[in-house]
């Protein structure tokens, strides 16, 4: 049984340094949503929250700027590089970049 807490640890660890979301407070929470569907209504024209509250489920930069690219495209960049700030996730360092192994 240690062997298996012990690994579930790491395992966690490991999520966390390849850039897992921190949980935000509520309110906090509901100030980031309004903004994504908004900024979101602005690049698509549509009232469709879908796209955002996927997004918001995602755990890393990579797989929001992968989403937001094959979603909106080119013109999706600076909401992408806000969203990730905003959202404050770990080892942010430049959306778009690779990160080293």
């Amino acid at each position: 049984q240690k062997a298996a807490v012990a690994a579930q640890e790491k395992e966690r660890k490991e999520k966390e340094k390849k850039g897992a979301a921190k949980t935000l407070p509520k309110a906090q929470g509901k100030k980031f949503a309004e903004w994504v569907q908004s900024e979101l209504r602005k690049l698509t024209g549509s009232d469709d929250d879908t796209l955002g509250e996927f997004l918001m489920s995602l755990h890393s930069a990579e797989e929001v700027k992968e989403y937001v690219m094959d979603y909106l495209g080119p013109q999706g960049k600076d909401f992408c590089d806000q969203f990730v700030i905003r959202k404050n996730m770990d080892d942010f360092e430049v959306v778009g970049s690779k990160k080293k192994e």
